[in-house]
């Protein structure tokens, strides 16, 4: 739900006179300036997460899609790479 110009001032004022001046408020509600560089900082851990996990399926890209046969034939390098695509990026940038 979208806030009016109205009601957004209407938060806008509430929000400053509770949290403080550094107080931002969009379309959807009040932020504080903490909680704004809380989402930053998981924005970028996100970004992060993302381009690694790029990196790690461009280096499996080859071995799909993955059948049974394929996955009894891994080497240890292929089971790696298994490895950082699946538990050290995706996983993460599920939990972020």
């Amino acid at each position: 739900m979208r806030l009016t110009p109205r009601e957004r001032e209407a938060l806008r004022q509430s929000a400053q006179t509770s949290f403080g001046p550094d107080v931002a408020v969009s379309h959807f509600g009040a932020v504080t300036a903490l909680e704004k560089l809380r989402l930053e900082q998981a924005w970028q851990q996100c970004q992060r997460h993302l381009h690694h996990l790029n990196h790690a399926l461009a280096a499996v890209q080859a071995m799909l899609p993955l059948t049974g046969a394929k996955l009894a034939a891994l080497d240890d390098e292929a089971v790696q790479d298994w490895d950082q695509l699946i538990l050290t990026r995706f996983t993460p940038l599920t939990q972020s």
